[in-house]
């Protein structure tokens, strides 16, 4: 991917770090012992996730987000509708593909209710025919600085309240 434009592959490495994530989670659970575990895929992603894990009568609605490490990516765009749920959460995956191995970073964004409408309104990156970019008002922007650094262990105990 280093050599190509990296948007031209986005969907590609958006399908990895799905695959990548959920293999490694579903794995740290296996290493605690923990079998019993629901994962479900959103197929239309107009709520704000892409996974739904449960476990510990804990469903956790999942958006993730990815960059690479060598990016400027300072912000990510979070739909309000996923602070409507219960347990949700935000994770921004940073590939750092710098050498032969890809390792992933982690950090992850808690929404809140009623503290989305602090978060500035994303708009569209496209303008419309008189070229004013519409605001998108289920569509907050989130800084970096929200998200909190975590290890995949970190992300276990946060979501499920894992012990182990």
């Amino acid at each position: 991917m280093k050599n190509k434009n990296d948007y031209e592959f986005s969907l590609f490495r958006e399908k990895f770090v799905e695959h990548r994530f959920l293999a490694e989670i579903l794995e740290l659970f296996w290493k605690k012992g923990i079998f019993d575990v629901e994962v479900l895929k959103s197929e239309i992603d107009n709520a704000g996730y892409d996974l739904i894990i449960t476990y510990n009568n804990i469903t956790n609605y999942i958006q993730l987000k990815s960059s690479l490490k060598r990016a400027k990516t300072s912000q990510q765009k979070v739909n309000i509708k996923l602070a409507d749920k219960k347990h949700s959460s935000v994770i921004w995956v940073i590939i750092d593909d710098k050498d032969e191995t890809i390792e992933f970073e982690y950090r992850i964004f808690i929404p809140k209710k009623n503290e989305m409408d602090n978060f500035e309104t994303a708009k569209h990156s496209k303008g419309n025919a008189e070229g004013v970019k519409k605001e998108r008002p289920n569509i907050k922007i989130v800084k970096k600085a929200q998200f909190e650094e975590v290890s995949l262990d970190g992300i276990i105990k946060k979501l499920f309240k894992v012990k182990k």
